[in-house]
């Protein structure tokens, strides 16, 4: 779906998933059926709301 829309090749769109997740900038939301493919395929969000935010800090 993402390449679809971007006009980006699938091929590159895991690159850049991958570039950006470590780049803590993409987020997976939920694991669920491709509309397009019908596969089983991971949901991601840019936005920052969506991102799991680690309770490390507040232990202490």
């Amino acid at each position: 779906m993402v390449s679809e829309a971007t006009g980006v090749p699938q091929k590159n769109i895991c690159r850049y998933k991958r570039d950006l997740e470590c780049s803590g900038r993409l987020w997976e939301i939920k694991k669920d059926y491709c509309e397009k493919t019908g596969f089983k395929a991971w949901y991601i969000t840019t936005n920052p709301e969506f991102s799991e935010l680690s309770d490390q800090l507040s232990l202490f």
